[in-house]
């Protein structure tokens, strides 16, 4: 039996529309990403080949921003080392991956439903005789979303990758502070190294002029076992030191995100800086610090997705539209329709996601107040324990100026046989102790410094690390 000819024309219009979507969905899918294999083996060999003359690290440093003239330089200083570890730091490089994520989340919220396409050919086989024994039902199926609810989508979206990035730079701050943090650490270390070397060669001196009097007579046995005790006291403090140096090192080339043998260090500038900070800098980490921070502004972001989720709920309680031509075949009748379908909320209104979005939005601005008045105890702490770190640094250094300013003294009294040589390798201890403690009160104040830029996310330069790992916001 034949179809009628104008049945086979619908048929067969409708069979292509099936075969032109069936192929377009395939063609969609014809070049997917390629696979990516991932292995700890390798992962770790190629971790144990960074150096930091790598070509991109070579190019990120060329940039006119950041302003270097040639790379590697011939030392690293602060400020290589933190362009290194805005390069290599694995931390930084989850963020800048969870950005890309939530950045491509936009894309996907602003995607426009597609239509569904459906057919459903059937074959009578015990059709009466005359009568054509296919019975054919095509649809195509468009969701209208109503309320404005991709909009919405979209604004949630954007305030989440906001928030993201936002996150990223705050990431930026906290591997700056590593850096910076050990960087402190070294210099302290080789500093309180070639202090305790002073301190050694004196009590060293010291301790055999106390063993010549004892074996004179002149002197006490307790005179030589105080000399003795201070001497290795001061050895193992030497040791304590290059321990401490050690793991600077190695905590230094972690901030970085290299090996250590990547790091040489003989190539590492390190100091303790002792420049004041001012009174207008302070006052401008207090007032912009709570305004400004990177923490608390990606938790505003987040507090305003929150709103963008509630208002998604509340247009939620308007259904969608789902509207579709149809064609029907009905054994050589043919039948072209429209259909409307939409949701009719009799037993709810949505109650139920919009009083979870309100409890979010609320506990959004809860976690907000709660970081601003954590951040502002964090800068007023840090302030404070600066403010204090430099007045001890004051004591330490009238200290230790009075006694160099005392042993010139002692040893032209020794040179016209006015004192004893004991006196004047006392005065040399006590200058060689006044000198160490100097020293770690200086490393104090630089770590008080760097703890009162880190908290207010702004270095005295006015170097932000942010825009060199992530662009700005919109």
């Amino acid at each position: 039996m034949t179809l009628h000819p104008r049945a086979s024309r619908q048929g067969a219009a409708v069979c292509t529309l099936f075969g032109v979507g069936c192929l377009l969905s395939l063609l969609a899918g014809c070049a997917p990403p390629q696979p990516v294999e991932l292995s700890a083996a390798e992962a770790a060999a190629q971790f144990r080949t960074r150096r930091l003359d790598d070509e991109g690290l070579r190019d990120l440093a060329s940039r006119p921003a950041v302003g270097f003239s040639s790379w590697p330089p011939a030392l690293f200083d602060a400020r290589a080392l933190d362009l290194a570890a805005l390069y290599f730091n694995p931390a930084l490089q989850v963020a800048r991956a969870r950005w890309q994520v939530a950045d491509a989340a936009v894309v996907t919220a602003d995607q426009i439903p597609n239509p569904t396409f459906n057919v459903s050919p059937l074959y009578v086989t015990n059709a009466v005789g005359g009568e054509v024994p296919w019975f054919l039902t095509a649809g195509l199926i468009q969701i209208i979303e109503t309320a404005g609810k991709r909009g919405v989508r979209v604004a949630r979206a954007k305030y989440l990758a906001e928030a993201t990035r936002l996150d990223a730079r705050n990431i930026t701050w906290e591997t700056i502070g590593r850096v910076n943090g050990a960087l402190l650490a070294l210099a302290a270390a080789r500093t309180r190294i070639a202090a305790i070397d002073r301190q050694v060669a004196a009590q060293t001196d010291l301790t055999d002029i106390a063993e010549k009097r004892l074996i004179a007579g002149l002197g006490s046995r307790l005179e030589l076992l105080a000399a003795r005790t201070a001497l290795n006291r001061a050895r193992l403090d030497r040791q304590a030191a290059e321990t401490a140096l050690a793991e600077a090192h190695n905590l230094l080339a972690q901030a970085v995100g290299v090996p250590v043998d990547a790091l040489p260090l003989d190539r590492i500038a390190a100091n303790n800086p002792d420049e004041p900070l001012t009174a207008d800098f302070e006052k401008s980490v207090r007032q912009q610090a709570v305004l400004n921070r990177a923490d608390l502004l990606a938790r505003l972001a987040d507090y305003a997705a929150s709103d963008m989720a509630l208002q998604a709920e509340l247009a939620n309680r308007y259904p969608n539209l789902e509207l579709g031509p149809a064609f029907e075949y009905d054994k050589g009748a043919q039948q072209w329709g429209l259909s409307l379908t939409a949701a009719i909320p009799i037993f709810n209104r949505n109650e139920g996601p919009i009083a979870e979005a309100l409890a979010h939005r609320r506990q959004a601005g809860d976690e907000f107040i709660a970081l601003q008045a954590s951040v502002i105890g964090d800068i007023d702490r840090a302030i404070a324990a600066y403010d204090s770190a430099q007045r001890s640094f004051a004591v330490a250094d009238a200290l230790a100026a009075r006694q160099r300013a005392q042993l010139p003294a002692q040893e032209a009294l020794f040179a016209h046989g006015e004192t004893d040589r004991l006196e004047l390798l006392a005065a040399r201890v006590e200058r060689a102790n006044a000198e160490l403690v100097r020293a770690d009160a200086q490393a104090a104040l630089a770590k008080a410094r760097l703890a009162v830029q880190l908290a207010g996310h702004r270095f005295v330069n006015g170097f932000d690390p942010g825009p060199l790992v992530l662009p700005d916001g919109s």
